[in-house]
């Protein structure tokens, strides 16, 4: 199914259970980025679904609610497809997560299973976003990629409008769902390469700090196939079986 930019491709694997929904940054789009390379990989090397919201911001955010509303459009046409068994997640970087989570704000019969949120373009203020979702019980877990060595991030303090959209930088403030309190977000806190698919807690803070903002999504050597394959393989393996 193409509709302009959302793009989805189904798994040609028997007994596929699972979807995954892919939304870059507001300037990487196009069919050579990595969420393109990504989706067309875990097709043919893990057991699910996977689609792409495929969109150009700029640095302006241009037609950012129209893209938000094309998430919603997407992510409505990917749960018909499990209603009676399945999980759907998303993977998002940078301004795809604001894009993810004021979808899923603005609508809040929409529900998904695991929520990757990498180098988030976001407020850190979790009571504006994340702890709503987990009260109304639209996501089941989410898991948080942070690095203090975020160079995108840190230009945030240049123009105002962008202020305090440090979550992928600094981690989450005011963090609260039935009872857990910030005094407990570093027990949540793992090196990257240690988070586990565990559902002790419905957020996860993955950092790695020597991560800068485009090295979590963009090939490292040769090898990557147009993405960091050990960074997605790694997040794709807390919600879905690779390997088929």
């Amino acid at each position: 199914m193409t509709d302009n930019e959302i793009i989805i491709e189904r798994s040609t694997q028997p007994n596929v259970r699972d979807g995954t929904t892919l939304i870059h940054g507001k300037m990487s789009g196009g069919n050579s980025n990595w969420s393109a390379k990504l989706m067309e990989w875990g097709n043919k090397n893990t057991s699910a679904d996977f689609s792409r919201l495929e969109y150009w911001e700029g640095l302006l955010s241009c037609g950012h609610q129209r893209h938000i509303d094309l998430t919603a459009k997407l992510l409505k046409n990917e749960l018909s497809q499990w209603t009676y068994v399945g999980y759907q997640h998303v993977v998002a970087h940078s301004n795809g997560c604001d894009l993810i989570i004021q979808c899923l704000l603005q609508n809040p019969w929409l529900v998904v299973d695991d929520l990757h949120l990498i180098a988030a373009w976001v407020t850190r203020d979790c009571r504006k976003h994340i702890n709503v979702l987990l009260e109304r019980g639209q996501v089941r877990r989410v898991f948080l990629y942070v690095s203090r060595s975020d160079d995108v991030l840190g230009w945030n303090i240049l123009w105002p409008p962008y202020w305090g959209r440090t979550l992928g930088k600094n981690g989450p403030t005011n963090l609260s769902f039935e009872g857990m309190r910030d005094s407990v977000v570093r027990e949540m806190q793992y090196l990257f390469h240690d988070l586990q698919p565990t559902n002790e807690y419905p957020v996860q803070v993955g950092v790695d700090n020597t991560m800068k903002h485009g090295t979590w999504v963009n090939p490292r050597n040769a090898n990557d196939p147009g993405f960091n394959l050990a960074v997605m393989s790694k997040i794709l393996s807390l919600s879905i079986n690779l390997g088929v």
